[in-house]
Order: C-alpha cells, then structure tokens, then sequence
C-alpha cells in the first residue's frame, strides 16, 4: 500500500513514502564500500579498510541509506510495531537505487531468515517482505526457503562489539543445495557490522552459490 502522504512534512507524495523534496534529502548512501556499503568520505575510494584489508565473503553490498536519525523511527516501526505498509515504500528506495547499477542484477533474492522462535513471537519477518517488494519491482524471483536460521541467537542489537556479533551467528544458517551456482542476493532491513550477512553469505557459498551480494535499505555509519 503506497502512503498518501509525505511521512515528513505530511504534504502530497508521489513516491509513496515522502515528497519531492523530503525524498531528495534523504540521507542517500552514494558512496560506499562496495563490498560492505560502510557510508565513505571519498567517492574515489571503492572498499573502506576493513574489506581492502580482509575481503567479506559477498562480492558486493547495496544500501539506498545512512541509517540516521531521519531513517530510524521508519525501520523500527516497521521490524516492530507493524507498520507494515511502510515495506513497499522502503523497497522502492532501494529498487531506484538497484535499477542505476550497470552490472547485471543477481538471479534469485533470499530474505535474511528469522529463527522459528523469533517468527512465532514476532509475527512476520521484515526482511521477508522486503524481499517480497523487491521481487516485484525488480522482476526478480524470491525463494522463502532455501535459507534457514537453524539455531537461535541472542539479538544483535545487544552484542557489544563486532567480535561478539560475529560469534553470536557462528553457524547460525543452513543452506540448500538448489543454490548451485545460481548468483544471489541476500536482503535485510540494515547493515550494522555485516556480521549477519556475512555469516549468511558464507553459507549460501558453502551450498554453492556462484555469488552473493548484500541488499539492505539502510547501513549504520
């Protein structure tokens, strides 16, 4: 469902989720590391330190934003609160991000999974339909079900490092084997660390995946 007004200045809206003005200051996530969408300062440096320095098991990662005061209380009440008519919005985003690229789009879309505790209590996984919305302004088709969250863990939101993060997920995915050699896309709502989909990417090569790439609508700076 596309919102009938602006979510910023509450005037009339053409993008469904903002107005022309509202939706040219957003914080737009141009240029980044190509590897982990980390936000940096030159746009002629491609990878930021940490991937020049140890390459991420994807071969490349796309926000549409900075996660910012402005982008926040948008992603949280959509993960939390059920606003769940923000996610067709919060994909087109993406999507117009996605459609400027000259490289070819990957074949198949895998939403981040939710382990089937969290599922149950939460009600939906907003990654899921996110992939959903991608899927169908993108032409690009999405499987719910080749990757799964066979082990619970702790919220990464409460990790406190990147070195913690990495070890909450260790071994947290199972991957099937029909994504043998097919080029993918794994899409999440944001990038914090890339802990989770580095660990995720990592299994979806281990069942043969030819490539995986990142998609997300926001990376943390």
């Amino acid at each position: 469902m596309l919102l009938s007004a602006c979510l910023q200045c509450r005037g009339d809206t053409e993008q469904g989720l903002l107005c022309g003005g509202c939706w040219a200051a957003l914080p737009w996530n141009s240029t980044a590391c190509q590897r982990c969408a980390l936000p940096l300062p030159d746009p002629a440096q491609s990878l930021c330190r940490a991937c020049a320095h140890t390459a991420p098991p994807q071969s490349r990662a796309q926000t549409a934003l900075i996660y910012d005061e402005t982008v926040s209380p948008w992603l949280l009440a959509f993960k939390f609160q059920r606003k769940l008519e923000l996610g067709h919005s919060l994909a087109a985003m993406l999507s117009r991000q996605l459609r400027r690229r000259t490289q070819p789009l990957p074949e198949l879309l895998l939403p981040i999974p939710l382990h089937g505790s969290r599922l149950r209590a939460r009600g939906y996984n907003q990654s899921g339909i996110l992939t959903r919305h991608l899927g169908q302004q993108l032409c690009i088709p999405l499987r719910e079900d080749l990757l799964i969250r066979s082990r619970a863990t702790a919220i990464q939101s409460r990790a406190a490092s990147a070195a913690a993060r990495r070890r909450n997920l260790a071994g947290a995915f199972d991957g099937c084997s029909s994504l043998e050699g097919v080029r993918i896309a794994l899409v999440d709502d944001v990038i914090t660390t890339g802990s989770t989909i580095a660990e995720a990417a990592r299994c979806c090569l281990a069942a043969g995946a030819a490539s995986v790439e990142a998609w997300a609508i926001a990376r943390t700076p």
